[in-house]
């Protein structure tokens, strides 16, 4: 093979490793991590879908609407909306447990993430001679500084949590009988019914409480 040859082959072979890198596609681009959504405050009509689930006892969606909302709040705003959204989601995760929908260890995991965050339950009437009602914010025997609540689904069929709080300050259940209040506090421990059948699912505890009564 003479030189010209040579040549001649070396600028075809060439030309070939070219074009071939010419038009080979280029390396998919590896897809970038989804960015969650953060909000300052849950729009009101936001809420009203969400407590309009509560409302409506659809536990899993109800806990999943408020685990999202979770998710994207990030910081507490003057509606203390991250302190409601706990309970809401504790509350029907209870739920979903008394329909079989969920373990009990799932809602137990729930529970201790937030050991030590403050909670605001739901708002109920306070009762100044409980005995055994239900959905009440009740005096604790011998107790002044604590509030009780056995907090049901609305047929009072089954019992989602036995919630006891200790109030930094006493309250008097008689002068405010009948009256709407918000109970808040911080968690510091739960029990778990474990039986086949529970007519209770769990028990929670908090400290640092406050009652808030609604003024009309």
């Amino acid at each position: 093979m003479n030189l010209f040859t040579k040549l001649a082959l070396l600028v075809l072979l060439t030309s070939s490793f070219v074009s071939a890198q010419a038009i080979r596609k280029p390396a998919p681009a590896k897809p970038t991590a989804k960015v969650p959504v953060v909000v300052t405050e849950v729009a009101a009509d936001d809420w009203q879908k969400l407590t309009n689930l509560l409302s409506a006892e659809d536990w899993t969606k109800a806990s999943a609407s408020s685990n999202n909302w979770l998710a994207k709040l990030k910081s507490e705003n003057d509606k203390k909306q991250l302190a409601r959204l706990r309970y809401f989601y504790l509350f029907s995760l209870a739920g979903s447990v008394s329909q079989g929908k969920l373990p009990i260890a799932e809602l137990e995991k729930a529970v201790n993430s937030f050991i030590g965050k403050e909670f605001i339950l739901l708002d109920r009437n306070v009762l100044g001679d409980c005995n055994k009602s239900l959905n009440y914010l009740c005096p604790v025997t011998n107790t002044p500084k604590a509030v009780r609540v056995t907090a049901t689904n609305k047929d009072f069929t089954l019992i989602h949590a036995f919630e006891y709080v200790d109030l930094l300050q006493e309250f008097d259940f008689k002068a405010n009988n009948l009256k709407n209040a918000f109970v808040g506090g911080k968690l510091t421990g739960a029990e778990f019914n474990t039986a086949a059948q529970p007519v209770w699912i769990m028990r929670l505890y908090f400290d640092e409480g406050w009652v808030q009564v609604v003024e009309k």
